[in-house]
């Protein structure tokens, strides 16, 4: 019989109970469609005018005035206290991780729109500083 060398492996050497525990967790269905979590998404729901519009209200309070800044979560609050008094469904109300992500992508467009005007202005011809 021929002695092994350092590039052949013994497989009778190799253990089996963790070759099937490997196999097991792959061959159990992960990969199929109907197990995919995309196939259970929710429709989209597009936040309101007058949400959005309550929205920027909030977060424009909160630029004024650094007390009055709230997060996606209270607002979140405000929008649920609203909509208990009637002024809205309540189902139009976004998640808290809607809020917030509108917070960031409203955050962002507004930060791009002041610093335009700022240029803006400062290259208005005529002004001095």
């Amino acid at each position: 019989m021929e002695t092994p060398t350092q590039d052949t492996i013994d497989l009778t050497q190799t253990n089996i109970h963790s070759i099937s525990k490997s196999h097991n967790r792959y061959s159990s269905g992960w990969a199929l469609a109907e197990n995919e979590k995309n196939n259970q998404k929710e429709p989209w729901k597009r936040i309101t005018k007058q949400i959005r519009s309550l929205l920027e209200n909030m977060f424009h309070a909160g630029t004024v005035d650094n007390k009055n800044k709230i997060s996606g979560e209270e607002m979140y609050g405000e929008l649920l206290k609203r909509a208990q008094r009637g002024e809205f469904d309540q189902n139009d109300i976004p998640k808290v991780s809607t809020i917030n992500n509108w917070i960031a992508m409203f955050s962002r467009k507004w930060k791009q729109n002041m610093a335009r005007l700022s240029l803006e202005g400062s290259e208005t011809p005529g002004t001095s500083k």
